[in-house]
């Protein structure tokens, strides 16, 4: 079954350690965060080549940090990478990792630094593996932030696996497990849990790792790592997060490395910082920590107008992505197909069976897939066996999907009042509903009187509609 590996994780960890999803109070976590990332920018004012572990959990956490606060950091990387000549360092590969990591974060391509592709060293698997454990797991990490191409990627999975302890943990000498290591792995190999052999192996490593972190934390940064492998697995670490914010030293916002100090400690607070980012990006639905393909929203054709914060959000949940010309063509028309995969990517749903239309051809089984979902759904319906996969959607086709995505997870719409246009009076009842529907989330309204219902949908207003839809009605 194609979930099935993710679905035992889950009930494994539920057995295991699992809390039962509680916010900490916003104080804690959010208030907690904001602290420790303008005691980062404080610390940091000038941030450079070494400091990315900065960047990346002020700019996972989307902190508040002076204007090209970034900028300047990409400027001191490429004066960095010049003046080395794209090599890093002669072992360490895990420095080519972090900078990509960090790149990533800020919508930098890292395949491109002043003229050096930063992730081609990461191929040099011999290398990588290097130092240890830590190497292949960071470069796992590094490549998959943008699902970059890499003829290693196999190999880097493999290399984590071959290191891993018969007890379920790793560690980087010895065989004895280090839960900040098991954590690290645990993050590098979540994106990989449905794969038969990553698997297994994942619940071994995390049974260790909850093991280990039933005794406590000594330090701060063992609790961040644990609770960023928790994010990266999609689950609530509340439990962890609490034992963290006991380093945190209200006195100058930052964290501790341990509960003696009477200082924040650069590094804990590093790793606590983009812990939280992690945590508090799950309880907000985003992309986990080390998913940036949502930074690439920089589109040279969404600078201003009315849509931009719609299309941001969009991609920052993974509803929608632009192109890689750097452009989203905000006025291109939308497909049936394309609605369809946006609304079933919503809604995380997938199909037991294949869809009953003779149109579908030679797409892509991805495709297929998501059309066959939202056919048992009851998002679309037969129609004589075509589904049209590469005709326009109209505004009121997409209203139609929208609410009856909405009645699977809910009761059926029932309209409070009716919403009538100038231009949509003779449709039938359920399209009637649908408007009703649109408004009172307001998911889609029209203009001057009028809905324009047989109008092609733009992906400017597939922003907007899939973002309020997500944001009113599956809270």
């Amino acid at each position: 079954m194609k979930q099935l590996n993710k679905i035992l994780i889950v009930l494994f960890l539920t057995i295991l350690a699992f809390v039962p999803l509680q916010q900490v109070e916003a104080k804690n976590t959010v208030d907690a965060y904001n602290s420790a990332a303008q005691y980062m920018v404080k610390q940091v004012p000038n941030p450079t080549y070494g400091d990315e572990w900065v960047v990346i959990g002020l700019a996972r956490g989307e902190a508040q940090v002076p204007a090209n606060y970034f900028e300047t950091y990409y400027q001191n990387v490429v004066k960095e990478v010049k003046a080395l000549k794209g090599k890093l360092h002669q072992y360490k590969y895990t420095e080519y990792s972090r900078v990509i990591i960090a790149l990533s974060a800020i919508g930098k391509d890292p395949k491109n630094v002043g003229g050096y592709d930063l992730t081609k060293p990461l191929e040099e698997v011999t290398n990588v593996v290097w130092q240890g454990v830590n190497g292949p797991t960071f470069a796992l990490i590094a490549i998959d932030t943008k699902q970059y191409d890499s003829p290693v990627r196999a190999q880097l999975v493999n290399a984590i696996l071959q290191e891993q302890l018969p007890d379920g943990g790793f560690t980087l000498s010895g065989e004895t497990a280090d839960l900040d290591l098991t954590a690290m792995a645990i993050q590098a190999l979540a994106p990989y849990a449905e794969d038969k052999k990553v698997g297994p192996a994942l619940q071994r490593a995390i049974a260790k790792m909850n093991a280990l972190a039933a005794n406590g934390y000594n330090n701060a940064e063992t609790a961040a790592q644990v609770i960023t492998a928790y994010a990266a697995l999609g689950l609530d670490a509340t439990e962890h997060v609490q034992k963290m914010i006991t380093f945190y030293n209200a006195a100058d916002g930052g964290f501790k490395h341990v509960l003696t100090e009477k200082s924040a400690n650069g590094m804990a607070t590093e790793q606590a910082t983009y812990a939280l980012a992690a945590y508090n990006r799950v309880l907000n639905g985003k992309k986990s920590l080390y998913e940036m393909e949502e930074t690439n929203n920089n589109f040279n054709d969404t600078t201003t107008g009315w849509a931009r914060p719609y299309i941001d959000e969009a991609v920052e949940l993974g509803l929608l992505k632009g192109y890689a010309d750097g452009t989203f063509r905000p006025n291109n028309h939308l497909t049936r197909t394309q609605a369809v995969a946006i609304i079933v990517r919503a809604m995380k749903i997938t199909n037991k069976e294949n869809a009953p239309y003779q149109d579908l051809g030679n797409m892509a089984i991805a495709s297929k897939n998501e059309i066959a979902a939202a056919y048992e759904a009851g998002i679309i319906k037969y129609n004589n066996g075509t589904f049209n996969p590469n005709k326009k959607i109209t505004r009121m086709q997409l209203g139609l999907m929208l609410m009856r995505a909405y009645n699977t997870q809910h009761a059926p719409y029932v309209a409070k009042a009716n919403v009538t246009y100038s231009d949509t009076a003779h449709l039938p009842a359920e399209e009637q509903q649908a408007l009703a529907f649109l408004a009172e989330y307001s998911i889609a309204t029209g203009s001057n009187g009028r809905f324009n219902p047989s109008d092609p949908t733009t992906r400017a207003q597939m922003a907007k509609m899939s973002v309020q839809f997500v944001k009113g009605t599956m809270k």
